[in-house]
Formats: structure tokens, C-alpha cells, sequence
């Protein structure tokens, strides 16, 4: 039966950490506009539905008839 050999990792994956660079600033970034964005849209939906004499919801808004 062989000896593990000592001088590289005990598991691949695991070595040392890459260096962060500039596309993952920028992924980074287009996470928290995504965030907002989803924000935004929360509230300017619930805008229309208050509007729309509805009551504040998701679907509120698609199934109100029009006045």
C-alpha cells in the first residue's frame, strides 16, 4: 500500500485562494443594481395596486380591471 505524498495537497480544490481582480469587483456591483432594481420594482408595484384602489399585492395589480 503507497504513502500519500506529503508535498501536495491532501485534497484538490484546496490550495492557496486566487486573487481577487477587477470582474469580481464588477460582478459585485451588478449584484447590488440587481438588488436594487428588485427593490424598486417592489415598490413601484405596490405604488400601482395603493392607485388602483387594490389591495397591496403581487397579483393585485394584473387582475384589476381597469376604471
Amino acid at each position: 500500500m503507497s504513502q500519500p505524498d506529503l508535498t501536495s495537497s491532501p485534497r484538490p480544490g484546496f490550495g492557496p485562494k486566487p486573487k481577487s481582480n477587477i470582474y469580481i469587483g464588477l460582478m459585485g456591483v451588478a449584484a447590488m443594481c440587481l438588488a436594487i432594481g428588485c427593490i424598486l420594482l417592489i415598490v413601484e408595484i405596490n405604488r400601482s395596486a395603493k392607485d388602483a384602489g387594490v389591495a397591496a399585492g403581487w397579483f393585485g395589480v394584473v387582475t384589476a380591471a381597469p376604471r
